[in-house]
């Protein structure tokens, strides 16, 4: 595979089930991103399990002369050197498309727990 359209494929609605909702992302500006290397999963964890090959793809791409890299996962073999469209966070330049939007949330959701956890234990100390 030559190019694509990274975006395209976390906002496919068989691809990604939230794909139908609008999100922040959709405004991001994009940038060409260069594939580094694609590395075949299939058979790492299960070799008994039969499945079409699942790689993990990863890429660079350069914002205001920096470099920053992203990953994914895809059924779809990349060669190094392959072009991607991607899109960053306008702010946070190391933030890309290929985030999974769980990825970004679940930070929020650790640390909630945590402070969930330690007033518990407060409560139950000082009581």
């Amino acid at each position: 595979m030559s190019s694509g359209r990274l975006s395209d494929l976390f906002h496919h609605p068989f691809l990604n089930p939230w794909a139908h909702r609008g999100h922040e992302r959709d405004s991001w500006p994009e940038a060409v991103a260069t594939v580094a290397d694609c590395l075949n999963l299939s058979g790492m964890w299960d070799k008994a399990h039969a499945t079409a090959d699942l790689y993990s793809v990863r890429f660079t791409y350069w914002v205001d002369g920096r470099m920053h890299t992203g990953c994914f996962k895809t059924r779809t073999k990349y060669a190094a050197g392959d072009t991607l469209m991607v899109r960053h966070d306008p702010l946070h330049h190391e933030r890309n498309s290929a985030d999974p939007v769980e990825k970004l949330k679940t930070g929020l959701l650790v640390a909630a727990a945590v402070t969930l956890i330690a007033l518990y234990f407060v409560l139950v100390w000082h009581l």
